[in-house]
């Protein structure tokens, strides 16, 4: 009867723990972050964007959860087709209709991003890495500061 006990008690345990690790199997495109503690997770072949423009040169990468939900970034350089750490330049992140965070650019000289995005792998076709920066509300001009962490992402790009 202990050893049922026992049993029982460890599948509650185990079943009652939050299983955080990535998918056994990953999507072919992904672009996953943790922002102020809250998980953005977008997985997908629409709603998202992937462009290296070596003429600017810069790379861009934005995905969207939906018409007022989702994240995008600029580096100030562009992809070279190897393992590279870029600088982010510009950035926005969006939870609703009504907010709205940015930095760089993206708010006409607003707060710097402060964030990086280091490339771990890149081909013709898909580009894959790391990244993570820092918004601001009030078109990047405010005080209330959300952070972009453990940004991770595998896109097609063009």
């Amino acid at each position: 009867m202990k050893k049922y006990l026992l049993i029982f008690m460890l599948e509650l345990i185990l079943a009652g723990c939050e299983n955080n690790n990535l998918p056994d199997k990953m999507p072919e495109v992904y672009v996953y972050a943790n922002v102020n503690g809250e998980k953005f997770r977008y997985e997908g072949e629409e709603d998202y964007f992937a462009e290296n423009k070596p003429w600017v040169p810069q790379f861009q990468l934005g995905a969207f959860l939906s018409d007022f939900e989702g994240l995008a970034f600029s580096t100030e350089d562009a992809l070279s087709g190897k393992s590279q750490t870029l600088k982010i330049n510009s950035a926005t992140f969006s939870d609703s209709r009504y907010t709205e965070y940015s930095s760089g650019d993206y708010s006409n000289a607003g707060k710097p991003t402060n964030g990086k995005c280091t490339i771990t792998h890149a081909d013709n076709y898909v580009v894959e890495g790391t990244f993570y920066f820092d918004v601001y509300d009030e078109d990047g001009y405010g005080n209330k500061k959300l952070s972009i962490k453990d940004g991770r992402f595998r896109v097609k790009y063009n």
